[in-house]
């Protein structure tokens, strides 16, 4: 309590205390020098200064006859700073040290986070927010985001997070989550790899997630899984940014693909085709080919401009061979700022405009970025084309365009700045791992599902984007998600990662399995309404709510039997959208697949307990 209230006390003091007391060190300085001015106007100006000086220690002599006004103030003001100045270095040592010995002798279950880079300090304020105890290991003392994320909370060590003694300091043997989130890889797995020296002796696995700025790189060490070979005390899964936000870009444009490909030609431009803008090709061309079935009746188009266009082009294409049966890429190569770019053959073409569904503007600069969206929604004089801006975060110029936007609503409404480390859909696929993705992905495919059948989306409240979906749907999804892997271990079938999703999908046979999955499905259905307050016919409560699918598979009609069978078929495709997919648990083999029998084990919760295993 007494931390808390330290922590919180005067939010600006804290901040600039310092500040404060040069501020007023200065003016008892000044008043001193003034009244030693007075009374010895024969010394030096050296020796008045060292005098002065003196005042701060109590050590400035005796004053003959009256003292002036302003030494009278300075003599009692410049030692008081000193000890206060003395107090805030003692009880700022005295807090962190009380809280190291409270984290070594009784806490336990908290959060540890190498690197206070992009991802570094929001991952801080969640786990702040949320009640953790959260310390940041920085490797750099002077990090402007050190102070940021002690305000939160936080207990941040300042050291090199690849040392044994730093770890050791941050309790990591006694730490439920790890994040090694340094912004570089090879520093990442360094960290990793001196975590494991650290808790070799630990009673249940350590969680940890380790962010690979590469999104290939992630994908080749997903499929794989050789991270947990042998090592039943750690934990590890592999988390992408750039990956798990393109996937949430998606999600925020409501109903982006039509409903008929074949009727127009829908095409998107990429601007910038750094990791972010791959990611986001990629996982366009698998929603068209999720959406539009294996041989689609028309390609998707997208139009890809960067100084390296014709090489990205072809080691997309090298890396992903199948692109091509469902994708027309036109590479346009030049610089943003070229007389070309602006001339906008891109956009403009003999007859005017060009048909064009989307943009995404994907470059590092975050204020290029800006002036181009703004550049192309004048030239393109079409307000109802959705724009995308790649940010950093929701502040800076994002900021400042939210603001313009409120001003010119109707000029600027189909521009929108989507910041990579603050959406909350990122974070929290970011923590929640794997299980976030996959209740996504689910989440969609009700989408494109129920968009087939002529389902409007405001008539729903199911039908709302992820981002904008109650909680009690997203929790639905999420626990669909966790039973899924549950439900097909009972069938002997298990989900792993998939390195080439040009690969043909799973395909459940004849056996039964479909019929006896869709029943587990529908058991877990209702179990998770019942906990959450829905009864079958008349409830006497007012707070009950009524829904007639409550009741056994036998009495189940059958177009619901039907539809509960049909979404599990889609399992493999949902999986797919998300690089996973489902394989027998007897054709796997370490040896095989790289694949630990820990690889897919659920975070432990805040007490230390091992949570409901996913898959």
């Amino acid at each position: 309590m007494v931390i808390s209230f330290y922590e919180n006390f005067k939010p600006f003091l804290y901040e600039h205390k310092w500040l404060a007391l040069i501020f007023f060190a200065i003016i008892a300085f000044i008043l001193g020098f003034q009244g030693f001015s007075e009374i010895h106007p024969d010394q030096t100006f050296l020796n008045r200064v060292y005098t002065t000086m003196q005042l701060f220690t109590l050590k400035s002599g005796d004053y003959p006859g009256s003292i002036p006004l302003f030494l009278n103030i300075a003599r009692f003001f410049a030692p008081a700073l000193t000890f206060i100045s003395l107090v805030v270095i003692i009880t700022d040592n005295f807090i962190l040290q009380l809280r190291m010995f409270m984290l070594r002798i009784w806490r336990k279950d908290h959060v540890v986070i190498c690197g206070l880079g992009y991802i570094g300090p929001v991952i801080v304020k969640h786990f702040c927010e949320q009640g953790f105890t959260v310390v940041a290991i920085e490797k750099d003392p002077g990090h402007r985001e050190i102070e940021y994320c002690r305000k939160k909370g936080a207990i941040v060590l300042t050291g090199d997070a690849i040392d044994s003694h730093i770890l050791e300091r941050a309790q990591v043997k006694k730490a439920c989550y790890l994040f090694a989130v340094t912004g570089d890889d090879e520093q990442n797995a360094k960290v990793i790899g001196q975590v494991k020296e650290v808790i070799q002796d630990r009673r249940y696995p350590l969680n940890c997630y380790v962010h690979i700025v590469d999104p290939n790189f992630a994908n080749y060490l997903r499929a794989a899984q050789i991270s947990v070979q042998g090592e039943p005390y750690l934990i590890l899964e592999f988390i992408n940014i750039y990956q798990n936000s393109s996937l949430c870009v998606l999600n925020c444009i409501p109903f982006l693909f039509p409903a008929n490909p074949a009727v127009q030609d829908f095409r998107i431009i990429i601007i910038g085709i750094g990791r972010m803008g791959e990611s986001l090709l990629v996982h366009l061309v698998k929603r068209w080919k999720k959406q539009y079935g294996p041989i689609p009746a028309k390609k998707i188009r997208i139009t890809i401009i960067d100084r390296d266009a014709d090489d990205k082009k072809n080691s997309i294409i090298a890396r992903y061979k199948a692109l091509n049966t469902y994708c027309d890429i036109d590479n346009q190569e030049m610089e943003l700022c070229s007389s070309k770019f602006y001339e906008a053959g891109f956009l403009l073409d003999g007859n005017g405009p060009r048909a064009i569904n989307a943009i995404f503007i994907c470059t590092a600069d975050e204020s290029l970025n800006f002036s181009t969206a703004l550049y192309i929604n004048q030239r393109l004089k079409n307000n109802s084309i959705p724009i995308v801006i790649r940010t950093v975060q929701r502040k800076g110029f994002a900021d400042f365009f939210e603001d313009l936007s409120r001003l010119n609503a109707e000029h600027f409404r189909n521009i929108h700045a989507f910041p990579l480390v603050t959406c909350n859909c990122c974070i929290q696929t970011l923590i929640e791992g794997v299980n976030e993705v996959i209740a996504q992905a689910l989440h969609d495919s009700y989408l494109m599902h129920r968009k087939t059948e002529g389902i409007l989306p405001e008539s729903e409240p199911s039908m709302k984007l992820w981002k904008d979906l109650d909680s009690e749907f997203k929790e639905q999804n999420r626990d669909q998600a966790k039973k899924m892997g549950l439900n097909l271990k009972e069938k002997g079938l298990t989900i792993i990662s998939r390195s080439d999703w040009d690969e043909p999908l799973f395909e459940f046979g004849d056996d039964g399995i479909v019929e006896d999955l869709a029943v587990l499905e529908h058991e877990r259905w209702m179990n998770f309404m019942s906990a959450h307050g829905w009864s079958l016919g008349e409830s006497k409560s007012l707070e009950r709510k009524i829904h007639p699918n409550l009741v056994a598979w036998e009495d189940l009609p059958e177009s619901i039997k039907e539809y509960n069978r049909i979404f599990i078929r889609e399992y493999p495709s949902i999986l797919a959208l998300v690089d996973l997919k489902i394989a027998g648990i007897e054709d796997l083999s370490p040896l095989k697949t790289g694949l630990s029998t820990n690889s897919w084990n659920c975070p432990a919760d805040k007490n230390g307990r091992q949570k409901d295993t996913q898959f």
